[in-house]
């Protein structure tokens, strides 16, 4: 068999090869909305071509990867790391200065303090001065007596401090500033050491030294019919609370008792140099009273037996015959 290629193609009509069609651009496209087509997140696979969350048309379609799961191995390095908390540092203000040492005066103690002067490029602003007070040296113990507001206009002038305290008593002072962040300097002490109170008055509101060395003045009167009492089953010796009269007025000392250890003659005073009443130490005594000091006070005397209940003191000498006496005094 033989093939022959000579073929007649004149009655062959020429047909062009159609171009590719091109879509349009998709800013010249009709809008549509992608529309979703599974929930986010899907169930979690490692691989995230798996999971198709979106489709928009005529776009090519797109893929979002879920978050691995916590609970797949390798989670504790998915972990949601703990944000390290960063310390600010408030700086703490200066302590102000003492301008004068506590000292006493007529009324109880003083003092004086400079206000705090910062720099000019400081960023602290000074709010308040705090004041304490102590019957010890011991700042940690103390408590605040006086807040004062800082007044910049015044920064050159002294803060005076005066706290009325009676005679005799003994009072430390600190002073301390305060930033408006509410932080307080250390706190500076107003003494070196013990300042001896020199107040006019005492607790009582009188002359502190009214009754020392004045006899018209150290001479008193009880007001009561008897103040020392004795059940006879035992030494010990019951203080009713007294009253005494003095030239500027009248003195109370509060009620107590004393165990003399035995029976007997006992005499039984109070020891109140200031002349301040109220709960003086009773102290006892198989002697007559001393009066080598204004501040002995004699309550009275009381002669005690066992299983004899017995009274003295006050201004009627007892109740036992020749055996108690009033202000110091025994029968012979």
């Amino acid at each position: 068999m033989s093939w022959t290629t000579d073929v007649d193609t004149t009655d062959l009509e020429r047909v062009e090869r159609p171009l590719p069609r091109v879509m349009p651009p998709i800013d010249l496209a009709p809008a549509r909305s992608p529309f979703y087509i599974s929930q986010v997140p899907t169930t979690a696979l490692v691989s995230a071509d798996a999971v198709r969350n979106f489709q928009s048309p005529q776009l090519p379609s797109y893929r979002i990867t879920p978050p691995q799961p916590l609970t797949i191995a390798g989670s504790s390095t998915n972990a949601t790391p703990t944000v390290a908390a960063s310390t600010f540092n408030i700086l703490q203000p200066p302590a102000p200065t003492i301008a004068q040492a506590l000292s006493s005066n007529h009324v109880g103690y003083q003092f004086s303090f400079y206000q705090v002067r910062l720099p000019l490029n400081s960023n602290l602003t000074i709010s308040t001065y705090k004041v304490y007070r102590n019957t010890t040296s011991v700042n940690t113990k103390a408590k605040v007596i006086a807040t004062i507001t800082h007044n910049p206009a015044n920064a050159g002038t002294p803060i005076v401090i005066q706290d009325a305290q009676p005679n005799g008593t003994t009072q430390f002072y600190w002073v301390s500033a305060v930033s408006t962040a509410g932080v307080e300097s250390t706190l500076t002490p107003a003494q070196s050491g013990t300042v001896s109170n020199t107040s006019a008055l005492n607790s009582n509101s009188q002359l502190a030294s009214s009754f020392n060395g004045v006899p018209a003045n150290t001479t008193f009167g009880c007001l009561d019919t008897h103040t020392l009492t004795n059940t006879g089953s035992s030494p010990n010796i019951a203080i009713a609370s007294n009253r005494n009269l003095y030239g500027p007025g009248t003195l109370t000392y509060n009620s107590g008792s004393v165990a003399p250890g035995t029976f007997g003659k006992i005499y039984v005073f109070a020891n109140d140099p200031t002349f301040q009443g109220g709960a003086a130490p009773y102290t006892i005594s198989l002697l007559n009273f001393n009066f080598s000091g204004d501040g002995a006070m004699p309550i009275g005397a009381i002669a005690t037996a066992s299983s004899t209940s017995t009274s003295g003191g006050g201004f009627d000498g007892g109740t036992t015959p020749n055996g108690a006496g009033g202000r110091g005094l025994l029968p012979a």
